[in-house]
């Protein structure tokens, strides 16, 4: 299987705009902790994930119906106030793991109706991840306070920017063929 290479126009779209909604929201706010700045790369690395998704599952497969558009609501309605939580990790990393979790339920929802079982079981492992390393931050907060706001991010988005070099260029989980 070789890794998809075609240019979705729609997709880059709303990744750019995606991207660029969150740089704008967290320079407005003036969020000074140090945190931010990996909550915000570690939202950039999503968009771009969200690129490549967004790509390949349009292609592949255009899932259109009822509930798949209802769960793409509640993950742009996470995509939309992820950042303005951005200067609060363990709120912003609370959001990425309610938002991890709902894509889970939307590849899950995939597998009744898909003949795609080794990739959407990969997708839901991956979110699944997400899910676990997300909601360990907020574990870690909750236990040690916010002294570790920016440790815990810091490994968070070194751990999530890893995982992504190893979906997009070791084991591309977005393949053709």
């Amino acid at each position: 299987m070789r890794p998809a290479r075609t240019l979705n126009r729609s997709a880059l779209a709303l990744t750019v705009g995606l991207a660029g909604y969150a740089v704008v929201v967290t320079l407005l706010r003036r969020f000074d902790d140090a945190a931010t700045v990996f909550n915000l790369a570690f939202f950039l690395l999503l968009t771009l994930n969200t690129y490549f998704s967004v790509s390949f599952t349009e292609a592949a497969f255009g899932v259109r119906n009822v509930v798949d558009a209802g769960i793409n609501a509640l993950l742009m309605i996470g995509y939309l106030a992820a950042p303005w939580a951005m200067g609060n990790t363990m709120h912003f990393f609370l959001c990425m793991g309610l938002f991890f979790c709902v894509a889970i339920i939307k590849y899950a929802a995939w597998l009744k109706i898909l003949d795609a079982r080794f990739f959407l079981r990969r997708k839901i492992i991956a979110n699944a991840c997400g899910a676990v390393l997300s909601l360990l931050v907020v574990l870690t907060l909750s236990v040690w306070g916010s002294t570790f706001n920016s440790p815990a991010a810091g490994a968070a988005c070194a751990l999530y920017a890893g995982a992504n070099v190893w979906v997009l260029l070791i084991d591309p989980l977005y393949r053709e063929g």
